[in-house]
This record gives structure tokens, sequence and C-alpha cells, in this order.
């Protein structure tokens, strides 16, 4: 059994999410077998941004982006402009990235100014994810401004994230 540890330690990171996706990489249909994950209604997924439970809020917000239309950015937006706690609200800057819609940038740019270097971290590389898929003008010089942050997390990610779309 302790030789499966370091596969249940990656499998625990992939579903909450601390493993992306390669840039361009297609979603693959489960094995046979596998449960699949749960298809929730828009209106649902929104209504489970207002629970009280933590897990349930978080899985409102897994609903959302892999619902991943543009009606899903401005509830995420809303979530995230309500004031949550530091790791739902890192959750969901990194699931704007992986719903990845152009309607997010202005809320991905607003966080480049927050408080604490690890959300500007995960906006640089929401920003970048979004650029990928949508190839919008705004964030390339989004992205060049968070060079200037005075967290070398911050500028780092904001280097490879150009050298990257470029």
């Amino acid at each position: 059994m302790p030789a499966n540890r370091p596969l249940l330690a990656l499998l625990a990171a992939a579903l909450v999410g601390g493993i992306a996706a390669p840039a361009g990489a297609q979603p693959r249909a489960p094995r046979a077998g596998a449960p699949a994950a749960r298809v929730v209604p828009l209106r649902d997924a929104v209504q489970m941004l207002h629970a009280s439970s933590a897990d349930e809020v978080r899985e409102g917000v897994a609903a959302l982006t892999r619902l991943g239309t543009p009606e899903v950015v401005p509830p995420l937006v809303e979530l995230v402009d309500s004031g949550v706690d530091d790791a739902l609200l890192d959750y969901v800057v990194e699931q704007l990235g992986f719903v990845g819609r152009p309607e997010g940038i202005p809320a991905l740019s607003t966080l480049l100014h927050h408080r604490r270097p690890a959300v500007r971290r995960l906006a640089v590389a929401s920003l970048k994810n979004v650029f990928q898929r949508s190839r919008d003008p705004r964030v390339p010089p989004l992205l060049e401004s968070a060079l200037r942050d005075s967290s070398g997390d911050v500028r780092g990610e904001a280097d490879t994230a150009l050298g990257e779309i470029k």
C-alpha cells in the first residue's frame, strides 16, 4: 500500500484542481467503469455557490468550470468579489483560468493587484490560459504589467506566460 501513496496524492491533487492540463489538451473520455463527473445545470451550480458548506461551494465552482460557457463567468466573479476565504479564492481564480473565457479578463486584471502574491500569480496563470483559448489582445499587456510586480513569483509566472504565448 505505501507504494501507492504518490499515486493517491497525485489523484487527490487532480481532483481539487491542483494539476493543470497541458495547453491545448482535449478532455479525455472517462475510463470504462470510472464514475463520470456529475453534470449540474447552470442554475443549480450557481445556487451551490451560496451554500453554507465550503465543500458544496467548491462543488458548485467545479460544476460551473465543467460547463465552461460564458454564463459561468459572472457567478464566479461574484464569488470572488464576495470576500471568500483565501483557499477558496485561490481555487476560484484557478478555475477562471480553466474556463478560459475572455469574459473573465476584467476580474483577472483586477486580481493582478490583489494583496496576496499567490492570488496575483494565479491571476497571471489564468490570464495565460484565457489567451491560449481566446487569443484576446487584452491579455499580453496585462501579463507584461505583471513583470513589474513586487513578487518574484508573480514576475516569474508572467515571464513564463509571455514566453508560452508568443
